[in-house]
């Protein structure tokens, strides 16, 4: 299973090419417009689901299984960084190092 976040539209090329056959792929809030064939995606019987907005319930149970540790988000939190090293994280995000980085606001006021 592949979850595309990203709302980039190369993202969904992109996952189509991470997943396996008979895999499914979940596109959430695309915001630009893509391209592609979508014979890739019948030849290798791929699901495709998508998501565009959701409700106060879907975020309240996205918190309860986190909290209950059903769902472990450490595992789909990429790098952390700071503001102050935002410059880093930008670099690391285009030499393909991080995926989805993810902005620390704290850190700056220590």
């Amino acid at each position: 299973m592949v979850f595309d976040t990203t709302g980039h539209p190369s993202g969904l090329p992109s996952a189509v090419d991470a997943v396996r056959k008979g895999g499914q792929i979940v596109l959430v809030g695309q915001t630009g417009e893509t391209t592609m064939e979508y014979s890739p995606l019948v030849r290798s019987e791929i699901d495709l689901q998508c998501s565009y907005a959701s409700m106060y319930e879907d975020f309240e149970r996205s918190l309860r299984l986190i909290d209950s540790g059903d769902v472990d988000c450490e595992t789909f939190i990429d790098d952390r960084f700071s503001l102050e090293t935002a410059d880093e994280a930008f670099e690391a995000f285009v030499a393909g190092e991080t995926c989805k980085p993810v902005f620390d606001v704290s850190q700056i006021w220590d």
